[in-house]
């Protein structure tokens, strides 16, 4: 693998690290290893459709039920002298083959960035068609957006919208599917969907689930975005909900592609700064706000 997408791969791990970092503790949220574990689809569920489309293979290593592969091993098995690695249908066949049981979240995400840096730009079209795709097999839409979020900032196409608001809305009875859309839900999502992840994400009596919510909430961008949750911070009168909303503009104003403009990114500074007035700010939560302070002002200063 190339020393860019090794440094983009890295890139991710560590931008994850930090949003879990952000996130409010629950207890019970996280496992021993710090990363929320998701026990793996039924895998004897399936939905027929008229012309099945099947997608080949990204790689000829291990297939499921082995660990999954690192980032090495897979730009290994990829024959050289082809252009397989630029091809998106077998970036996206592979990247679904993982399989939950056997591999972490971080280690999909991590690989869905590693494919987006290989496809570049120009794969964008493709991708798209791909996960707007009512033939192909939900896992396979699902590994499209997930690539597609780290390629393009522009919209999903509806259908493929469509796939990963059904894929979160069965996150009782599929959780490992839901764990992997919702991070394109949250960068492809309206107002409304943003709404729905924060009210998620405050689900005490769910807590892997809440913070895949938040996870979620933390990969939308845009001004849109970093509004609504500015004004989650200043105006909600539950403070777990303005300690959400403003773990996940933390994370937006922290990501390049965050694509907050200045503008907005001075107006929300000013709304947690105004939010700072409160006298029943507690000492915790007047400190967290400092750090978004700190991040929306660092952000504000990265060259472009």
């Amino acid at each position: 693998m190339s020393p860019k997408v090794r440094k983009l791969a890295g890139a991710l791990a560590l931008a994850a690290a930090v949003q879990v970092g952000a996130w409010i503790a629950v207890p019970g949220r996280t496992s021993e290893s710090g990363l929320v574990r998701i026990p793996p689809a039924d895998a004897g569920t399936s939905v027929a459709a008229p012309a099945q489309v099947f997608l080949e293979d990204v790689h000829d290593g291990p297939r499921p039920g082995a660990r999954a592969p690192d980032a090495d091993a897979v730009d290994n098995s990829i024959p050289e002298g082809r252009a397989a690695r630029r091809d998106p249908r077998r970036a996206v066949a592979g990247l679904a083959r993982l399989d939950p049981a056997a591999s972490r979240l971080a280690e999909y995400e991590e690989l869905a960035c590693a494919l987006a840096s290989e496809l570049g730009p120009q794969s964008v079209a493709e991708l798209s068609q791909l996960c707007a795709d009512e033939r192909l097999a939900a896992n396979e839409r699902v590994a499209s957006a997930a690539i597609l979020r780290h390629v393009s900032s522009a919209a999903a196409p509806p259908a493929a919208l469509q796939c990963l608001r059904a894929a979160w809305g069965a996150r009782a009875s599929e959780p490992a599917l839901a764990s992997r859309a919702v991070r394109a839900l949250g960068a492809f999502g309206d107002a409304g969907d943003r709404a729905a992840l924060l009210e998620a994400s405050l689900d005490a009596k769910q807590p892997e689930q809440a913070a895949l919510a938040l996870a979620g909430l933390s990969a939308a961008r845009g001004d849109e975005a970093a509004l609504e949750l500015a004004s989650a911070v200043q105006l909600a009168s539950d403070p777990r909900r303005a300690e959400m909303g403003l773990a996940a503009l933390s994370a937006i104003a922290a990501s390049p592609s965050g694509g907050v403009s200045e503008r907005v990114r001075a107006q929300c500074a000013e709304a947690i700064e105004n939010s700072l007035a409160n006298p029943q700010t507690s000492d915790a939560s007047r400190a967290r706000k400092l750090g978004a302070l700190a991040v929306l002002q660092a952000a504000g200063s990265r060259p472009r």
